[in-house]
């Protein structure tokens, strides 16, 4: 059996430090990339539903615009809050918006509409509010998925623009997810 000596000792005990030092570390960074690239691929997967439409110049009026459509989200019997302040922070104050009325006003202020024809459709809204709406998904329901079905009515009547559709006005936009 070998004896060590103190300095030895000393020494060995300094190498096990740094071996478990650079285990931590390892460790801590391996973890860290591992959730880096996990969010990557996640918000990858949310992106995917958040393509802004193309919006045909001809499409959107001409001159100074200030309407008031009104959304309304149900999914399976549940009316869902459209939350105050989308499009709205400290950096960005998008034509496309709503205030805090809570009852689904969207604010559609716009001086040239043509400059930026991509604000004036429903699809911009769900961009700026960060949620997928197609024609298979609403929020986090989707009828590929789930087996369920959307429906979009514009005043009444069934629209099936989905992220497409132009804003036209003062027009009642229902949005329906039932399984």
């Amino acid at each position: 059996m070998e004896i060590l000596s103190k300095k030895e000792k000393f020494r060995y005990e300094k190498e096990k430090e740094k071996r478990k030092k650079k285990i931590i570390i390892g460790s801590i960074i391996f973890i860290i990339l591992g959730l880096f690239i996990y969010f990557i691929i996640n918000s990858a997967k949310i992106s995917s539903n958040l393509n802004i439409p193309l919006v045909e110049p001809s499409e959107v009026p001409k001159g100074k615009i200030h309407w008031h459509p009104k959304l309304e989200i149900i999914i399976e019997g549940e009316k869902i809050i459209i939350p105050n302040n989308i499009g709205i922070t400290p950096q960005l104050h998008s034509p496309t918006h709503t205030h805090d009325e809570g009852d689904g006003t969207i604010h559609l202020e716009n001086d040239n509409p043509k400059s930026k024809p991509e604000t004036m459709s429903l699809g911009y809204f769900f961009y700026l509010w960060k949620k997928p709406f197609n024609e298979t998904c609403i929020l986090d329901k989707c009828t590929n998925i789930d087996g369920g079905k959307l429906h979009m009515y514009v005043d009444g009547n069934e629209s099936f623009e989905f992220e497409n559709y132009v804003f036209k006005g003062e027009e009642e936009i229902k949005i329906i997810y039932n399984k």
